[in-house]
């Protein structure tokens, strides 16, 4: 008996190859069978599953924990804005009484009180509205974020995903800090004033937005 013969033509060169069954013996026996052997088996595809898996965790990982820690959003949140916000306010009102010892926001002009006003409401800042300048040595807290933010240091894997709840505060040397919330809740807050009430005042000559 002759073996079946198969043609091949060009567009069939790469494709899984056909694996003839042996040559049946002469007077019976099962007919010739086809086998088709594909290009993976099925513990190679459980093998690549598993790698795809692996690299989908790990890129996952990388941009929420690590891109973050790496390279900072330019949109600044929680105690990161609070942090930079009352950095510049400490240094708008220095230079607002450049040549006075003391802050004194009552002396202020209209413009410089709205600016004070406008750019520390977003962060419900309480503020000491006049205090002397101090130094390293003799200073006092000034500003203090009343929100509460646990993103600086910014979690990421290598301080175990590490929070810590703080309140941003500024200081009367012209620097800026963390306190916890024992040490807030503990804080003498006499003598400060809510920039929204600053907002909302009833002094007629002084409207936070020009009429």
């Amino acid at each position: 008996m002759d073996k079946p013969k198969l043609k091949l033509s060009p567009d069939d060169l790469g494709k899984p190859k056909l694996r003839l069954s042996p040559e049946p013996k002469a007077g019976g026996g099962k007919p010739a069978s086809i086998r088709r052997v594909g290009i993976f088996s099925r513990k190679s595809l459980r093998e690549i599953m598993k790698i795809v898996a692996v690299a989908a965790i790990a890129a996952a990982v990388f941009y929420r924990l690590v891109l973050p820690a790496i390279a900072p959003s330019k949109n600044l949140t929680g105690n990161r804005a609070a942090l930079a916000m009352c950095g510049w306010e400490l240094t708008a009102w220095k230079s607002y009484q450049p040549n006075r010892p003391e802050f004194d926001f009552h002396k202020l002009s209209n413009d410089e009180k709205r600016r004070v006003i406008m750019f520390g409401l977003n962060q419900d800042f309480l503020i000491r509205t006049n205090f002397v300048w101090g130094t390293p040595t003799n200073r006092e807290i000034v500003i203090v974020c009343q929100r509460e933010y646990d993103n600086v240091p910014l979690p990421a894997p290598w301080n175990l995903l590490y929070r810590n709840p703080a309140h941003a505060v500024g200081y009367s040397d012209g620097t800026r800090g963390l306190i916890s919330p024992e040490e807030y809740q503990n804080l003498f807050l006499y003598g400060f004033v809510s920039l929204w009430s600053l907002a909302t005042n009833d002094n007629s000559n002084f409207k936070i937005f020009k009429q």
